[in-house]
């Protein structure tokens, strides 16, 4: 019998420490798991961070490339603005010249028609001066020849 007990223990020991082992094995197992998850979650946390500072750097880039492009933008503008200034100016010469061409060629306008009116009036005059030119010959003829007459 005490065989058997020792038997029994040695069983129950054996049994112990399968179990035991199954339950260290089960734990090992789950751990490693769990290890393996949270490796994966790291790996991808990893490649989520890279990939939000390649997309931060690309997008520094491109602020830099848009900020680059409004400085020429603003100075291509500016250049323009100027430009319709200097344009400006020149209409308002050229606007300014037109008045004073205009305002010239009315005063030469009415000058024209005042000289032709003094004209018109000197042929006018010239005209009636030859009729009375004419007319004084005409008598003077006409005087000379009836007095010998007399």
């Amino acid at each position: 019998m005490i065989n058997r007990v020792g038997r029994v223990k040695s069983l129950g020991l054996v049994f112990l420490f399968i179990v035991v082992a199954g339950v260290l094995i089960g734990v090992v197992v789950h751990y490693k798991h769990q290890v393996t998850q949270i490796s994966k979650t790291l790996e991808s946390e990893r490649y989520s961070r890279l990939v939000a500072e390649e997309k931060v750097v690309n997008s520094v880039t491109k602020i830099k490339q848009l900020q680059d492009d409004l400085a020429e933008n603003e100075d291509k503008i500016s250049k323009i603005q100027d430009v319709l200034k200097e344009q400006k100016n020149v209409n308002n010469d050229l606007e300014s010249q037109y008045q004073k061409l205009s305002k010239s060629k009315s005063q030469l306008e009415d000058q024209i028609q005042t000289l032709i009116s003094q004209q018109a009036m000197a042929a006018q005059a010239a005209s009636a001066v030859q009729e009375a030119v004419q007319r004084n010959g005409t008598v003077q003829q006409n005087e000379a020849a009836a007095a010998p007459t007399q």
